[in-house]
């Protein structure tokens, strides 16, 4: 993205904070710097308020995007507030990392070759375990990584 901006989409803000979940994942840590990206490069972010994000703005987004542009169209505070879970809105303040800094980088390596009939998805996701990204279980097909891989980043802390 801070390559080419031209692949910087507005369409995609709603994309992005519908997979956002808040979490220290490097996943959600990964969503948050492209999203800032977009709103220091002109994107138009503030259209998409109020923040909603994970499964709730996937809901409101898709419901916001049939809707007129009209004063009457805006969610109401307490459609808005509905949309919040109280667990996690509890431990993302019992847990907020105040001190933490908001940069942060990943590049997958280089040396990865999908093209190799002996690198599979699971020996990736084993590499990038190895390399710190998460933790590794046992999985015996390629479809059962990438579930468990999904879950992690959805529910890591």
């Amino acid at each position: 993205i801070s390559k080419n901006k031209s692949v910087m989409k507005s369409q995609q803000i709603p994309v992005y904070l519908s997979a956002y979940h808040a979490t220290r994942s490097p996943c959600d840590r990964m969503i948050l710097t492209i999203l800032h990206h977009y709103e220091s490069n002109g994107q138009p972010v503030n259209e998409y308020k109020p923040y909603v994000f994970g499964d709730s703005a996937a809901n409101h987004y898709a419901v916001r995007k049939n809707r007129t542009a009209s004063l009457w169209a805006h969610p109401t505070p307490n459609q808005v507030l509905n949309l919040f879970e109280k667990d996690i809105i509890e431990r993302t303040i019992r847990n907020f990392p105040v001190m933490q800094k908001m940069h942060y980088d990943y590049e997958l390596p280089a040396n990865i070759d999908l093209t190799n009939s002996e690198q599979s998805i699971k020996t990736v996701f084993k590499r990038l375990s190895e390399e710190g990204l998460f933790k590794q279980r046992n999985i015996k097909d390629n479809e059962g990584v990438i579930g468990d891989f999904i879950l992690r980043i959805k529910y890591e802390e």
